[in-house]
C-alpha cells in the first residue's frame, strides 16, 4: 500500500505547520471588527503547502497547525481552533485544487478568490449555527458576545447583524490579506517551493 506523503514530505508539512502555529499565535485585532476576531497569517504556510505538495498537505497542515495551537496557547477551549480549522480549510481546499489544476498566476488568482468566498461562506453558516453558540456557552451567554461586538460597531445588535456586519467583512479582509502576502511569498519563494 502506497503512503499519502513521502517521509521528506512529511517533514515539510511538519516544518509549515510548526510556522502556521507561530503566525497564528501572533495575531491582532482589527479597527471597526469585534476584538475577538483576530487577524493572522497562519494560513499562509499551508498555501505554500498546497502549492508544492498539493490539498492534502495544505488541509494536514492545517489540522496539525490548529492542534499545535490548541496545546501551546488555546484561550478558548478548543473553539477557537476549530474554527480557524474549518474556515482554513473552507479557503484551502478549493484554493489548493483549482491551483493545482492551473498551476499558473491566473489559477492562483482564481484559486484565491473562490476560496475567500468558500471562506466566507462557511465562517458565516459556521459562526450562526455551532461557533457562536458554543462561545455563548463558554462565556456565559450571547448577550455578553454581542455586547462585546458592538463596542466595535453599534450597529451589532444581535446575532444576525454581528454575521452580516462583523464576521463576513471579516472574513473577506483575512482571506484578502492572506492571499496577497501569499502571493507575494509564493513570486519571492518560488525557486525554493519548485524544488520541493
Amino acid at each position: 500500500m502506497n503512503r499519502m506523503f513521502t517521509t521528506q514530505q512529511m517533514v515539510k508539512i511538519s516544518i509549515l505547520a510548526v510556522i502556521g502555529t507561530i503566525l497564528t499565535i501572533i495575531n491582532m485585532s482589527v479597527p471597526g471588527f469585534p476584538p475577538f476576531l483576530k487577524l493572522d497569517l497562519g494560513n499562509i504556510p499551508a498555501v505554500i503547502g498546497a502549492i508544492a505538495m498539493g490539498p492534502m498537505a495544505a488541509v494536514f497542515i492545517e489540522l496539525i497547525k490548529n492542534l499545535l495551537k490548541f496545546i501551546v496557547d488555546t484561550s478558548t477551549g478548543g473553539i477557537g481552533e476549530f474554527a480557524n480549522f474549518m474556515v482554513g480549510i473552507g479557503y484551502i481546499i478549493p484554493f489548493a485544487i483549482i491551483y493545482k489544476k492551473n498551476p499558473t498566476k491566473k489559477g492562483f488568482i482564481i484559486g484565491a478568490t473562490v476560496g475567500v468566498i468558500v471562506m466566507t461562506i462557511m465562517g458565516a453558516v459556521l459562526n450562526y449555527f455551532v461557533l457562536i453558540p458554543m462561545y455563548a456557552i463558554l462565556m456565559g451567554g450571547q448577550e455578553l458576545i454581542i455586547s462585546m461586538a458592538a463596542v466595535a460597531n453599534s450597529s451589532i445588535t444581535d446575532l444576525r447583524t454581528l454575521i452580516l456586519i462583523g464576521i463576513i467583512p471579516f472574513n473577506m479582509f483575512k482571506g484578502i490579506v492572506v492571499s496577497v502576502v501569499g502571493y507575494a511569498l509564493y513570486q519571492s519563494l518560488k525557486p525554493v517551493i519548485n524544488r520541493l
